[in-house]
């Protein structure tokens, strides 16, 4: 038997693959035309060696983010997805090890993102070849990018080899991921500020933002051995979660009944979701009263307590931090900073639940029979909707206060006068988050439906809500740089913020009378068909 078979057979249909390919070309492209934009923006930092810094520095963050967010996308639902479709225990019917079924899915999801990674190290290096930059900080980097993009890897792949819902393996593994990068550096920083007799500066060493901290030139004179630490740490942590998946996956793959102190655990934790049986059957009958298929997609109880869970943790944070750092945290930047935050999760949160149910049920086949019954289309899809609304209705108009309690704060800390600017931006973010709440529900149900995979659905959602008009905003951006219109230039914070606004409504309302549209029309034709392979 050859040595590692699987990696060996997934490397030769890989390689043959034109998204290989395609993926490559679209991943240096897109980097290229980002060092070619940044130069035109930060013409007016200085020299040429200034720019090139700033160059190198931003386009490293965001390989950087990119590699720690995309090993977690591509690994977290690999094995975990076996054990859903009940092939896992199939593999180990031939003389495949636990590394072997590991090892070959790694290769399988990840090759794709080593090359990307590739394709970007030479627009990288740019930076270096307009001056101000030594090949130290190229190479440096370099192996940090890697380090991320391995650790992102293999702590989807343990993640996935505890797991069995796709959902959970993505929540697990990003967490983890956000853990280990940004939550362990807070924590020695607060060691060292607290209690400075516990602390160790090598507790930085095994977060890897802390390697790409220290990678630059300026970090890294006379801290050369912490960065090789953090850099071998990182690398062994990674090797430590495939040897741990590799360990796991030899026996999560069969499906045994739980008794004992397990079952009663599991009858406590349903008992606790779902409530007594009087609770339950006076539940049943509030929701049925409704719509049938309300009651359905909002069985767990717990859901909208998530959310708020989510808005408790984010208040008491900004609580402590205006017990310390008081009148900061009631300016303009602050209030901002978290409206940011707060929309941008609600978003991706009512993404990833607007279309899971759809893609889930037409999986299985639920959908169909669900079609079978005397509900129609129309109930099907306001019982969608309304199961959306019980779960994040409240939870967004606590966030519309919080905005316009920013707004009027803001204005007041302002010189004590109405700014005008902050009202147009608070008033705009305001509107655009409903608008674009909707449209998310709405696409999430259409592309969570005609959709394979619901992570899928999930990706284009928000590539089409919420990437679309921020590049649409910096095309307009390098537009108005080449174009010098003193008149614009006077107004060019209004100019921004009514561009977002109408570029996001545009984009909303699009979408929205698209979907909307073939949900109507196309779902009985789409819930009743397989998946087709498309040419």
């Amino acid at each position: 038997m050859k040595f590692l078979p699987v990696v060996e057979r997934e490397l030769r249909v890989s390689a043959r693959t034109p998204r290989l390919y395609w993926g490559r070309f679209t991943a240096a492209l897109i980097a290229i035309t980002l060092v070619a934009w940044l130069w035109f923006i930060f013409g007016g930092v200085g020299g040429s060696a200034n720019r090139s810094k700033e160059i190198f520095v931003t386009l490293a963050t965001f390989s950087f983010v990119y590699c720690l967010i995309l090993g977690v996308l591509v690994t977290a639902d690999s094995i975990s997805e076996e054990k859903r479709e009940g092939t896992l225990g199939l593999l180990f019917l031939t003389n495949l090890k636990g590394y072997d079924v590991v090892l070959g899915k790694l290769f399988a999801n990840s090759i794709h993102s080593f090359y990307n990674l590739v394709a970007i190290l030479p627009a990288l290096a740019i930076p270096l070849l307009l001056g101000g930059l030594t090949p130290g900080d190229f190479w440096r980097m370099a192996l940090v990018l890697l380090e991320a993009l391995v650790l992102s890897l293999s702590v989807g792949m343990l993640v996935s080899s505890i797991s069995k819902h796709d959902r959970k393996a993505q929540v697990g593994s990003f967490f983890l991921v956000v853990l280990i990068t940004l939550l362990i550096p807070w924590a020695a920083a607060g060691l060292k500020e607290y209690f400075p007799s516990i602390y160790s500066p090598y507790l930085f060493c095994l977060s890897p933002s802390y390697t790409f901290f220290i990678s630059f030139d300026q970090n890294y004179r006379g801290n050369e051995s912490f960065y090789w630490i953090s850099l071998v740490i990182g690398f062994g942590l990674s090797i430590l979660a495939l040897v741990a998946a590799a360990w796991i996956v030899r026996g999560v793959w069969q499906d045994r009944p739980k008794v004992g102190k397990a079952f009663r655990r599991q009858l406590k934790l349903e008992k606790l979701k779902l409530g007594t049986v009087r609770a339950r059957k006076e539940y049943r009958e509030k929701l049925l009263n409704v719509n049938a298929f309300y009651w359905l997609s909002a069985r767990d109880r717990f859901k909208p307590l998530y959310v708020f869970g989510f808005l408790l943790v984010v208040a008491i944070t900004w609580l402590r931090l205006f017990l310390y750092n008081g009148r900061d945290m009631v300016q303009q930047e602050t209030f901002f900073l978290v409206a940011i935050c707060l929309h941008t999760v609600m978003k991706i949160w009512v993404a990833s639940e607007s279309g899971r149910r759809f893609a889930e049920d037409r999986k299985s086949g639920a959908l169909e029979l669900t079609l079978s019954t005397p509900l129609t289309v129309r109930e099907i899809l306001e019982g969608q909707f309304f199961a959306l609304v019980r779960q994040f209705g409240g939870a967004i108009g606590i966030i519309l206060l919080f905005d316009l309690m920013a707004l009027m704060i803001g204005a007041r800390m302002q010189l004590s006068s109405t700014d005008s600017d902050w009202m147009l931006t608070c008033i705009a973010g305001m509107i655009v988050l409903v608008v674009d709440l909707f449209t998310i529900a709405t696409l999430g149900m259409w592309l969570g439906l005609a959709s394979k995979r619901a992570s899928r659905a999930v990706g284009m959602t928000l590539f089409f809500i919420i990437v679309m008009p921020w590049l649409g905003l910096f095309g307009l951006i390098t537009f108005l740089s080449f174009v010098r219109m003193p008149m614009l230039e006077s107004k060019s914070f209004e100019l921004m913020v009514g561009a977002y606004f109408i570029l996001s409504v545009g984009v909303d309302s699009f979408f929205f009378v698209r979907a909307s549209t073939r949900l109507t029309s196309k779902f009985r034709e789409i819930a009743t068909t397989r998946f087709d392979h498309r040419r």
